[in-house]
């Protein structure tokens, strides 16, 4: 068979023959979408991507005359609604480094997060969905650095955006979020203590993501273990949005106590292994498991221990177990529900 495209050289050729859909990242993205030190923002111009690419319209033609009669929108609502593990999952990041990069992007004026109460059809009320609002007159500007005919000098595009989020370093992006995009993103030196405004974390440098651990290892860093469990609980209530979790639960805020108290127990005092559910599993599995919990999540297990009708003999290990097990199973568990109440009979 020949090749329709005949350029002089065989690769050219055969990827001609190829559909490739999906996102684009224009080049000017590399120039306006920054971080802090003036470099580009993998994360961000990849997140944003996505979310234009969400937002980009479906052509809808007529069956037989093949004119355009309109475009329709790719999502359900009027809203774009994916969660920061959505991202994550999809971008192999933590959902710390996703959320710092919503963070970015919001700060710079390109996108709007809007969180809402949702109650689906079986009365089961959803807090804090977020959805995410696509600001097209700031994407122009990050995407082409000359716009002719412009009364105003848009040529500086990528400095007013980064002076924009210098001034704007210091104020919290949205009432979820009190670290600032300079505080998240000074920086970090090994087992640093950075203090934001309600929130202590440790950073440690890495080349691919900022990383949270928990309990620094090797000498030079406290070890106390009241300090350590300090550490872990700051951790875990900036993971959880604790403030935000009280406002939403409020007659459940000894209930979310004992959980909090519960994984900081489990995660800053180590052991070989740690029983769970009649199992023992390697304390680095567990303590991993455990940190990947968050705001959702704490409404799963929430909802679980609400739910729970028979005898528990041994609460902490219940507990435990459902905190263990809650991160691979509430997805699911969502999705079945909203699944049931859009498409169920």
């Amino acid at each position: 068979m020949t090749n329709i495209v005949n350029t002089g050289n065989a690769s050219v050729d055969a990827l001609a023959e190829m559909s490739i859909s999906g996102n684009v990242t224009p080049v000017n993205w590399y120039k306006t979408i920054l971080r802090e030190n003036g470099k580009p923002y993998l994360l961000a111009i990849c997140v944003l991507s996505e979310i234009v690419y969400w937002y980009r319209p479906v052509e809808v033609r007529d069956e037989h005359s093949g004119m355009t009669i309109g475009y329709r929108k790719k999502f359900r609502e009027d809203l774009l609604q994916k969660t920061y593990n959505d991202f994550a999952e999809q971008f192999g990041e933590s959902r710390r480094s996703v959320k710092a990069a919503f963070d970015r992007l919001e700060e710079i004026g390109v996108i709007r997060r809007e969180f809402r109460n949702i109650e689906t059809n079986s009365g089961m009320v959803l807090n804090n969905v977020m959805y995410i609002d696509l600001c097209v007159d700031r994407l122009y500007t990050c995407t082409y650095l000359d716009i002719p005919g412009d009364d105003e000098d848009v040529e500086n595009t990528g400095e007013e955006i980064q002076k924009q989020a210098e001034n704007q370093a210091n104020k919290p992006v949205t009432k979820f979020c009190t670290s600032s995009y300079k505080t998240l993103y000074d920086p970090p030196t090994k087992f640093c203590k950075t203090n934001t405004e309600n929130t202590t974390e440790n950073t440690t440098e890495n080349t691919e993501e900022i990383t949270y651990p928990i309990i620094p290892s090797g000498t030079g860093v406290k070890t106390d273990t009241m300090d350590r469990m300090d550490e872990v609980r700051s951790f875990i209530k900036d993971n959880i949005d604790y403030d935000v979790l009280l406002q939403c639960h409020p007659t459940e805020k000894m209930d979310i106590n004992e959980l909090v108290e519960l994984m900081v127990e489990t995660i800053a005092v180590k052991q070989p292994v740690i029983r769970i559910n009649k199992y023992d599993f390697p304390y680095d599995v567990v303590r991993s498991r455990l940190e990947k919990i968050d705001f959702h999540t704490m409404e799963y297990v929430l909802e679980c221990l609400r739910n729970n009708t028979t005898k528990v003999r041994n609460i902490r290990s219940y507990m435990l177990t459902t905190l263990y097990n809650a991160p691979v199973t509430c997805s699911n568990y969502y999705k079945a529900e909203v699944n049931h109440d859009f498409y169920g009979k």
